[in-house]
C-alpha cells in the first residue's frame, strides 16, 4: 500500500540521486554515527536494536533498552557485541522478566511489571538522539522502545511525493507504521482487558516535534494503548501560517509545492561533498543545541529521501493543513506538554491547550511545563531537566 502512494511523476533530482547513492551505502554512515553516539552516552545502559517488518517491503528499526537485557540468558549470543543488532534467528520463549524472543524478534511479555516507554522523534531526526534520555529512564526502571519513524534513521525510506498525498493519508501512513511496530513488539496491546475487565497493559508515549504530533494522533486513534503521553515541543497543535513577506520566501514555496524540492534536496545534489557545508553551518549556529557528533549524525540522516518529504504532506503553501487544537478535548490519557523557553514552538497557548484538554477529561491530568534557557532540542541540551519532568509525570497511574 505504501509503495502505491509513492511519487506519481517522480522528482528527477531524487531519481538521479538514488541512481548513484544506494541507501544501503548511506545507511552504513548512519549506523556508524548512531553507534558512536550510543557508545558515548549509553555505554552503561543495556540495549539492543532490531528491525520490525511492518509490510512486505518496509521495516521499522527500533532500539530496546532495559535492565533485564544484561542478565537475560535467552538473548546471549543473539546480539552483536559491537553493533548491538539482533542477528541470529531463533524461536525462544524466555521465562525471565519482560523480554522474550519470538520467531527471531524480541517481544515484550504480558507479565512485564515495569513501565514501558515508547519514544518518537522529530522531522529528519532519529531515535538515537534520545540517548541521553533513554539512559536515565532505564536507570529508573523503565523498559524503553525508541523507533526510527518510517522514512528516517535506519527504517525503510519510501520516496514519497508529498504533492500527491493528503495530510490525512500522510498521518495514516505514519500511525499505521507505529501501530504495526508496537503491536508486534507488545502483542498484549491487542488484548487490553483481563478477566476482571481491568486494563492489562498500557504504555507511556513520548514524542518530540513531529513525534509529538504523531503521539497526539496515536492517542486519538488508540487511547486504549496509552497510559500517559508527553508532547515535547509539538508541532501541529495550533494553527500556523507561513509569513510570505519577500521574494525569497515566495521562491521557496514554489520550489517545494510546485516543483517538489525539499530543503534536504540541496544536500543530496552534492552527495557527500555537502558535508563540509553542513558542518560549517552547524558550527555557526552552535549545532542547534546539539553537539558536533549529534549534528554529524543528522547530516547523514538527510541524505536519503523519505520521511523528510512525507512531512510536507502535512503542510500547504498557506501553512499547517490540519491543526489538532479542535481535537484536544478528545484525548483520553494523562498529558504533559513540554516547551523550551527559547523555542519557535512557543508556550504562548499553553494555558489554553491544557484548559481545552481538561474540559471533558475531569478524571485525567493535563499540564504543561516550560524548560528554561533552551530551544527546540530541549531533550538534548537540557536533558537533566527534561528527564526529571518525564520520569515524574510517567509515575501517573
Amino acid at each position: 500500500m505504501l509503495r502505491n502512494i509513492i511519487s506519481k511523476n517522480g522528482l528527477s533530482i531524487n531519481k538521479i540521486y538514488n541512481r548513484y547513492f544506494n541507501s544501503k551505502y548511506i545507511n552504513k554512515f548512519i549506523s556508524k554515527h548512531e553507534n558512536n553516539l550510543l557508545k558515548t552516552y549509553m555505554k552503561d545502559t543495556p540495549y539492543f536494536k532490531q528491525n520490525v517488518k511492518i509490510s512486505d517491503e518496509d521495516s521499522i528499526h527500533v532500539l530496546i533498552a532495559d535492565k533485564s537485557i544484561e542478565n537475560n540468558s535467552s538473548l546471549k549470543g543473539y546480539i552483536d557485541e559491537d553493533t548491538k543488532e539482533l542477528t541470529k534467528s531463533a524461536i525462544i520463549l524466555s521465562k525471565e522478566d519482560g523480554l522474550a524472543l519470538n520467531d527471531d524478534k524480541v517481544i515484550i511479555k504480558k507479565d512485564v511489571k515495569k513501565p514501558i516507554t515508547v519514544m518518537l522523534h522529530g522531522w529528519s531526526s532519529g531515535k538515537v538522539l534520545y540517548c541521553k534520555n533513554i539512559q536515565e529512564l532505564v536507570e529508573n526502571d523503565h523498559l524503553v522502545i525508541a523507533l526510527d519513524n518510517l522514512g528516517s534513521g535506519l527504517s525503510s525510506r519510501p520516496d514519497f511525493d508529498f504533492r500527491y498525498i493528503s495530510p490525512e493519508e500522510a498521518t495514516k501512513i505514519w500511525i499505521d507504521s507505529i501501530y504495526n511496530t508496537l503491536t508486534y513488539l507488545i502483542p498484549e496491546l491487542n488484548h487490553q482487558k483481563n478477566e476482571e475487565g481491568n486494563d492489562k497493559m498500557k504504555i507511556n508515549l513520548l514524542g518530540h516535534s513531529l513525534g509529538g504530533y504523531l503521539s497526539f494522533d496515536y492517542c486519538l486513534k488508540y487511547p486504549e494503548h496509552i497510559r500517559n503521553v508527553i508532547l515535547a515541543a509539538p508541532v501541529g497543535i495550533n494553527e500556523w501560517k507561513f509569513k510570505i513577506d519577500n521574494w525569497y520566501k515566495r521562491l521557496v514555496l514554489i520550489l517545494i509545492w510546485d516543483v517538489g524540492i525539499v530543503p534536504q534536496s540541496f544536500l543530496r545534489v552534492f552527495g557527500l561533498k555537502s558535508k563540509n557545508y553542513w558542518m560549517n553551518i552547524g558550527e555557526k549556529i552552535r549545532y542547534r543545541e546539539l553537539t558536533k557528533d549529534g549534528w554529524e549524525y543528522l547530516y547523514y540522516n538527510q541524505l536519503i529521501p523519505g520521511g523528510d518529504r512525507l512531512f510536507f504532506s502535512l503542510l500547504s503553501k498557506e501553512g499547517w493543513e490540519i491543526p489538532m487544537f479542535d481535537q484536544l478535548s478528545k484525548i483520553k490519557p494523562n498529558v504533559r506538554i513540554l516547551f523550551g523557553e527559547k523555542d519557535y514552538v512557543t508556550s504562548e497557548h499553553g494555558d489554553k491547550i491544557v484548559s481545552e484538554i481538561n474540559k471533558r477529561n475531569t478524571d485525567k491530568k493535563a499540564d504543561y511545563e516550560v524548560i528554561k534557557d533552551v530551544g527546540h532540542h530541549l531533550y538534548w541540551n537540557k536533558s537533566s531537566e527534561f528527564n526529571r519532568s518525564v520520569i515524574e509525570f510517567f509515575k501517573n497511574d
